[in-house]
């Protein structure tokens, strides 16, 4: 209540130059300025010319250049007035287009003409055709936006005169600035984008003309302004703007007016114009607007007509339109990169593995395969390698007459190249041999088989069920109590990665994951370590999710509200904070262009921890551990892969590119050691 009071306040201080406005009276200046000194437009003109604080769309380049850099969109304004019915007119026309790279450029004409002028001799006879005055001026100006809180710019103008036969042209130079003074100095308030400040000076550089022996110069003018823009309700606004005009050797002009939207589709104005009463309205529809104004003229009332066409995107979307344009651009390039970079290293991976493949190295090239398969589990290639690997491994221990081992690993041959004539003998091979040693029975034989054959196809619990039923019949199978003893062990080792698991899903919020897992924890065995106490975990948030009412399933398949996700939680980001972090992302981004990655991550990561939803920073982040964790696996090193691959989660824990990397890391890490009774 207490800002929105002193909003009100500020409001008022400014329209109360309304009062004051009207009280104030220049002296006529003595056709000492140029008809060009009272500028055009019907918004401008219809708040008493108060307009330097304001202005802000194509006519700004009359009233203050530096408004330039606050046009929101390209704009074309054109009005026609008729004075007196005395054959005096005047025509305006602007066209400005704004760019948020470039700043703004507009290009405006203006011409004054009088026509029917008695001529006559030194006599004072009146002679036959009359005289007339025509004053044109053309203007280029330039403004543009300076942070947040600046926009300056300036005119060149090039007026000509041509009266009774004689003509002359100069040119002229016009600059200004509107500053938001509020933003200038960091203070953060809702009011700090509405109240402005302006300067403007007309004729740095002076126009000089001379029609005849005398050369008369366009005077110099500064105009000081100030505006505030003030909402009310329902879209509904009010702006009030007050400015002082000096030019040299006259005295000052007042200006001041208030406009009221009283609708999206229409406004009302009124001002005082140096001691003149001006009103006015204006219709807006579609990117069009038709303005009117009345100015009280000691002569006769003055009435203005014009017209104004607003198109195409409005600078801050076009910047970013061109920034998520750029960074797309960027995105394909590195997600290129990081496809390629992938490519590379599974080449140099099957490389390295048909290396170990070919010196007898089974163990070594399965591990390689496995990391391969983890980052691509439909290579065809690795597959393929993977089933040669491990037939190759079965005749290697069939050789050193572990023919379980052996049986173990021609099965997982068989099961990636079905068809492996050497892989389907030597499995026959060894089943006949092992049989043979041991003296199993048929039963046993079957069993055994079975028990086989449930371990390579990673069903656990059946193979140790089946292991610990041979052994209860023949309790001195040693190949049996081998393969018992490694199931165990591999049950052991499952259950450990599961519950790990589960306590991940759990802390980002994956309360369904995390079921799913303790159901395969309790399948192997539910008297494993810390079983009970995740599981306890996991129904304690689940009890806290109801009592709150909070779905325990969100819209990206996580725990609503349970991820601390980095951000500021509810606390708002201030200006300065935001800032901060516009500039971080674009040192991020840079960082990223010139090569700097291991840099990027770490201005990203600052970036994120205040705001996780500026801009694409996430994306950025989420690729980076990606890539980097992809190089640490494949160079063996799980711990560090895996830790970079949580980091993605916790950017974007719906992530299934990223879950897909864990799982099949662990799974296929855990299938190769069972493989190799690691």
């Amino acid at each position: 209540m207490k800002k929105r009071f002193n909003e009100i306040i500020l409001f008022c201080a400014v329209a109360a130059s309304l009062v004051f406005a009207g009280r104030v009276h220049a002296e006529d200046d003595g056709g000492g300025r140029s008809v060009f000194a009272t500028g055009a437009g019907i918004r401008a003109l219809g708040l008493g010319g108060a307009y330097g604080a304001v202005a802000n769309d194509a006519s700004a380049v009359l009233w203050n250049p530096g408004g330039l850099g606050w046009v929101e969109r390209s704009e074309f304004q054109a009005s026609h007035t008729s004075y007196y019915g005395l054959g005096i007119d005047e025509q305006y026309g602007s066209f400005v287009i704004p760019s948020w790279r470039w700043g703004a450029a507009s290009i405006t004409f203006r011409h004054f003409g009088v026509g029917g002028i008695e001529r006559r001799d030194d006599r004072n006879i009146l002679l036959e055709g009359g005289l007339s005055d025509n004053e044109t001026e053309l203007s280029i100006g330039y403004g543009r936006r300076v942070g947040n809180a600046w926009s300056i710019g300036g005119a060149i103008k090039l007026q000509h005169q041509g009266l009774a036969g004689f003509g002359d042209s100069g040119l002229g130079l016009d600059v200004g600035l509107i500053v938001r003074p509020l933003a200038a100095l960091n203070i953060s308030t809702s009011a700090a984008d509405r109240f402005s400040l302006a300067l403007a000076v007309r004729n740095v550089l002076k126009p000089s003309i001379r029609l005849t022996d005398d050369r008369v110069t366009d005077p110099t003018g500064v105009r000081f302004g100030t505006s505030y823009w003030l909402p009310i309700w329902s879209g509904r606004s009010l702006l009030a703007a007050f400015d002082v005009e000096k030019t040299d050797g006259m005295n000052a002009r007042v200006h001041a007016g208030v406009e009221l939207n009283v609708h999206p589709l229409l406004c009302l104005r009124t001002g005082i114009n140096d001691g003149t009463f001006t009103a006015g309205t204006g219709i807006r529809w579609r990117g069009m607007s038709f303005e009117y104004t009345i100015e009280d003229n000691p002569i006769d009332n003055v009435h203005r007509f014009g017209a104004t066409f607003t198109f195409g995107a409005a600078v801050d979307e076009s910047r970013l339109a061109a920034v998520e344009a750029q960074e797309n651009a960027l995105q394909s390039k590195l997600a290129q990169a990081f496809e390629e970079q992938q490519r590379e290293r599974v080449r140099q991976l099957l490389a390295e593995a048909d290396r170990a493949k070919r010196e007898g190295e089974f163990d070594e090239a399965l591990e390689l395969i496995t990391v391969v398969t983890a980052l691509d589990p439909d290579h065809e290639d690795a597959l393929r390698q993977k089933g040669i690997c491990l037939r190759g491994l079965g005749e290697k221990l069939e050789g050193q007459g572990d023919f379980a081992a052996a049986m173990l690993s021609y099965s997982r041959a068989l099961a990636v190249l079905p068809r492996d004539s050497a892989a389907i003998t030597g499995l026959e091979r060894c089943r006949d041999e092992s049989d043979r040693l041991a003296a199993r029975s048929e039963t046993i034989r079957q069993r055994f088989a079975a028990a086989l054959d449930a371990f390579s196809a990673h069903d656990l619990t059946r193979a140790r069920d089946q292991f610990a039923a041979i052994l209860r019949l023949a309790p001195d199978d040693q190949e049996a109590a081998a393969m018992h003893e490694r199931t165990l062990q591999a049950i052991d080792q499952r259950t450990t990665d599961l519950l790990e698991q589960a306590e991940r899903m759990i802390e980002w919020g994956h309360l369904d994951e995390a079921q799913s897992l303790l159901d395969g924890v309790e399948k192997l065995g539910p008297n494993a370590r810390d079983f009970r106490r995740i599981k306890a975990q996991l129904s304690e948030v689940k009890r806290q999710q109801r009592a709150t009412g909070i779905s325990t399933q969100g819209g990206d398949g996580r725990t609503q509200g349970s991820i601390s996700s980095g951000g500021s939680g509810t606390r708002p980001i201030t200006d300065e904070q935001k800032r901060e972090i516009r500039h971080l992302y674009q040192q991020g981004m840079k960082a990223m262009e010139d090569g700097r990655a291991h840099e990027a991550v770490k201005y990203w990561e600052l970036v994120w921890a205040v705001d996780p939803n500026h801009e694409r920073v996430a994306d950025h982040l989420k690729r980076e551990y990606l890539r980097r964790g992809m190089e640490y696996f494949a160079d063996g090193k799980l711990d560090q892969a895996v830790e970079l691959w949580e980091s993605a989660l916790r950017v974007d824990p719906a992530d299934k590119r990223t879950m897909g990397y864990l799982s099949r890391a662990r799974e296929q890490m855990a299938r190769t050691r069972e493989i190799l009774g690691k």
